[in-house]
């Protein structure tokens, strides 16, 4: 239990640290911890729309990266919350969290492999009504 609230703290500390140039890209299980351990992260999905039936991670709220009004999704969020973002594989994500940290978000969290590496490690997902 100790050794894994060090390494979480080690990598909140890493994002505070942030240089502004990429978001910092952390594995499954370090993003399910940030989930559970921070109290004011905002996890969005930045796939389209179709591509929600196959389900998300629970709590994300669904903002499509390749949308025209992407950023003006984005200006609606607090720049002070931790931001934990995935796509399908993880490329769409990395793309979206520079894009945060230019805007001037803290904190920005890329899940590697996206929705797929989330899989492959065990988590499951929601589905979405349509």
């Amino acid at each position: 239990m100790k050794n894994s609230l060090f390494l979480l703290g080690f990598i909140v500390g890493l994002g505070a640290c942030s240089s502004g140039q990429k978001a910092q890209t952390i594995d499954a299980k370090t993003f399910q911890n940030l989930i559970d351990t921070l109290p004011d992260e905002v996890v969005v999905d930045v796939r389209t729309g179709p591509e929600l039936v196959g389900g998300v991670i629970p709590q994300a709220i669904h903002m499509d990266y390749n949308s025209p009004d992407f950023e003006k999704q984005i200006a609606k969020l607090d720049k002070n919350k931790p931001v934990l973002v995935y796509c399908a594989t993880g490329g769409r994500s990395a793309n979206a969290g520079e894009l945060l940290l230019e805007k001037g978000f803290k904190k920005v969290y890329n899940l590697d492999g996206g929705l797929n590496g989330w899989r492959a490690a065990g988590y499951s997902t929601a589905i979405v009504a349509q």
